[in-house]
């Protein structure tokens, strides 16, 4: 996936600007929602501290108000009273019950005649508390609205004389529960100690049990929750409300707001989503703009590439140059590059000549090698010469040792025999002369070759030099160069060997050259003294029998000569094979070198 330079650049640049914001978008929704939180729980506890207030002040008032008709209730005709007070406190019906079960209302529909004060809920509530309180909100089945009633007790003279109290309908407590709406979608409520809804924007709630709405909203869930300042997320209708409560002064309600929790971090949300969108814009501008910057800085690199591209394929052009111009890291880059080539071609510039010199040496030893075999066989052609002769010299003496007792009879024979032995001798000195003249120009030759071998081996240790120090791209040429070295090795100690053998050559034909020259002069020494062969025929029988023995050994060296010059023959074409070798190899490389374009 993130194959080239300029991808891996994009990405990483492109993921650390999202990392950064994303990290920036998580911290500041972190530090928005604990803020968003405490603000939310400020402002729901000043809304609700206001409202509590509000609905207590309201509470008190009515109670104020029905406190202040205890003395008028006790006079036989409290109604102009109860009338004032009705009109002041919204009050549907203002009443008063006695101990002796009478009862003075300004409503006549209130409450039906014949009824028993003293054993309604409002009467017994007064009378257990002993002070003023307030009831239970109820319907009221005359006019069927929810009311509340605040009974206050009436002492007279230290006894209980009966009970003054007054019904307010909710409407008023429902408008103001109404009227709270942090949110649109959130709402307020308003339960008694009973867990009822008391006041509800929705009067269908009105007289029904909280734990309807939700099972967590229960009575004493809601008393445990106004005792803390903690919000309570309850879901309500399928919906999730963060409940503040707080209860009224002077009663045993709580007033419940319900804040909807997805409008109030409505906000928080939309800063997440204009985070994340900004987010993203910064990213692709990040990306557009640091692609642009990067793809303008990588241009040159590329170029570099397309030049390494080339140097590796078919076309190896090495007199390729980039430019060196600025001061980056790809101008680094193109000028090491510039370094590297001209290196290398000026290695390859020198294998190659001295792969040309390593081909003129192998064809000059091809050369040497053909003439030295030709001479060799020459050499081997005059050794059987010599070979023949010398046989028939031993087949003279033999004749002669065999003719002894017929010397005096035959001495004209055994002078002319002397004469033709002697004439043999010299013919044989001339051979070995030859023979000797031969082995010391292929003494010359064996030198040459070994020369040539040693300058080989030069070549092919500066070539194995110059391919170390081209590295990887001269190991191929290192190869050969090493190949080329041993080659060389093996002719120059081939070439030591010839040197030996000829040398050793000489030795015998210079040894066979003595014999003959001594064979010669025995020849003339018959021949001068053919005149006394009468009394001289045993020293000519002892000569004759020297002479034997000397054309035996004579015989021997020239066959040994022979061998040697058979073995020359050998190791001149082991030469000539090596030198055919190396040719081939200097070949084989100036063919790896035809791959650049020096």
């Amino acid at each position: 996936m993130f194959r080239t330079i300029k991808i891996k650049i994009l990405g990483v640049t492109v993921g650390v600007v999202l990392a950064s914001l994303v990290a920036t978008t998580l911290l500041s929704y972190v530090l928005t929602k604990a803020y968003n939180a405490r603000a939310m729980q400020q402002n729901l506890a000043t809304l609700e501290a206001g409202h509590v207030a509000s609905i207590g002040e309201w509470v008190a008032s009515r109670q104020r108000m029905i406190a202040s008709l205890k003395t008028a209730a006790l006079e036989p005709s409290p109604l102009a009273e109860f009338r004032q007070i009705a009109r002041a406190g919204d009050f549907s019906n203002v009443y008063a019950g006695y101990a002796d079960k009478s009862m003075q209302q300004l409503d006549s529909t209130g409450f039906p005649t014949g009824y028993d004060p003293t054993n309604s809920p409002w009467y017994k509530a007064a009378k257990a508390k002993g002070k003023p309180t307030v009831t239970a909100p109820y319907l009221d089945p005359q006019t069927k609205q929810v009311v509340v009633s605040f009974p206050v007790p009436i002492s007279h003279f230290g006894e209980l004389a009966g009970v003054v109290s007054g019904n307010v309908p909710m409407k008023a407590i429902v408008e103001t529960v109404r009227t709270i709406k942090p949110t649109p979608s959130s709402f307020a409520f308003l339960v008694d100690g009973n867990g009822t809804i008391v006041a509800h924007p929705d009067a269908a709630w009105m007289l029904k049990p909280a734990a309807q709405l939700s099972e967590r909203l229960t009575a004493d869930n809601l008393r445990a929750f106004a005792a803390t300042e903690e919000l309570n997320d309850v879901d309500i209708g399928g919906r999730h409300f963060l409940l503040r409560e707080a209860k009224v002064p002077g009663t045993d309600w709580v007033l419940v707001i319900a804040l909807d929790k997805g409008e109030a971090n409505a906000g928080l949300k939309a800063l997440v989503v204009w985070s994340l969108g900004t987010a993203a814009v910064v990213a692709v501008l990040a990306l557009i703009l640091v692609g642009a910057v990067v793809g303008r800085a990588l241009t040159r690199l590329s170029r570099v590439q397309r030049a390494m591209q080339a140097i590796a394929s078919g076309s190896g052009d090495l007199t390729r140059r980039l430019d060196e111009g600025g001061a980056d890291e790809v101008t680094a880059i193109s000028a090491s590059f510039n370094v590297f080539v001209n290196k290398i071609h000026t290695v390859l510039l020198k294998v190659r000549d001295v792969s040309d010199k390593v081909d003129a040496a192998a064809a000059e030893i091809a050369a040497g090698n053909a003439e030295l075999s030709a001479r060799t066989e020459q050499t081997a052609a005059n050794l059987q010469q010599a070979a023949a002769a010398m046989e028939e010299i031993d087949v003279t003496g033999k004749n002669a040792a065999g003719s002894v007792g017929n010397a005096t009879a035959q001495a004209r024979d055994v002078a002319q025999a002397a004469a033709q032995g002697h004439d043999k001798a010299s013919a044989a000195t001339e051979t070995m002369a030859r023979v000797e003249e031969a082995s010391t120009q292929v003494g010359s030759i064996t030198s040459m070759i070994e020369g040539i071998a040693f300058q080989t081996n030069i070549l092919a240790l500066n070539a194995a030099v110059e391919a170390a120090r081209a590295g990887e791209q001269g190991r191929g040429f290192a190869v050969v160069a090493a190949e080329v070295r041993t080659l060389a090795q093996r002719s120059a100690n081939a070439a030591k060997e010839i040197k030996t053998l000829v040398e050793s050559t000489v030795g015998r034909v210079q040894q066979g050259s003595q014999l003959v020259r001594e064979s010669g002069e025995s020849m003339h020494t018959t021949v001068q003294a053919i005149g006394g062969v009468a009394t001289l025929m045993e020293d000519v029988a002892r000569a004759t029998t020297e002479q034997s023995r000397g054309i035996d050994e004579v015989s021997r060296s020239v066959g040994q000569l022979d061998e040697m010059t058979q073995r020359n023959a050998s190791l001149v074409e082991e030469a000539a094979a090596a030198s055919m070798a190396l040719r081939e190899q200097a070949a084989t490389l100036s063919r790896e070198l035809s791959a650049f374009i020096l």
